[in-house]
């Protein structure tokens, strides 16, 4: 990924939160694993083909493709977090204060943090940049 890449913070098991609901200027997301040292996870934990997600083997990282937002069906935001949860290790959904929410999966044991990149252009909305300047972090009760 790059520097300005969204990286999971601790606490690990803690909640992000934004109130932004808008459409991005991106057609590929890039999910990066990290396990419980710190080290970057260099193989797919599971296999998500069947789902559309691609490993990425040079990036070391998961590939969604997002709907580009001059496309005639353009992914908004709950779509793009729906493809996002279906990653097992991750929850990503709007909350009832309509809020996103980003968390690490409690019940897992493989993924101890994330990253998240794009392939944005700098023109336009970006999704990491919206998690990048919008976050703020609770601690799980």
């Amino acid at each position: 990924m790059d520097v300005t890449a969204f990286r999971s913070e601790e606490p690990l098991f803690g909640i992000f939160e934004s109130s932004t609901s808008q459409t991005f200027d991106i057609t590929n997301l890039y999910i990066r694993l990290y396990d419980d040292k710190g080290n970057v996870i260099t193989s797919p934990p599971i296999d998500l083909t069947d789902q559309g997600i691609t490993w990425d083997s040079s990036l070391n990282a998961y590939v969604i493709n997002i709907n580009f937002l001059t496309s005639a069906d353009p992914d908004i935001l709950q779509e793009i977090l729906d493809k996002l949860d279906s990653l097992p290790f991750l929850r990503a959904y709007i909350n009832t204060d309509g809020n996103m929410v980003l968390m690490l999966e409690p019940d897992q044991t493989t993924v101890y943090g994330f990253e998240i990149g794009e392939n944005y252009d700098d023109t336009g909305n970006s999704f990491v940049n919206l998690l990048n300047t919008e976050k703020y972090v609770y601690s799980c009760i």
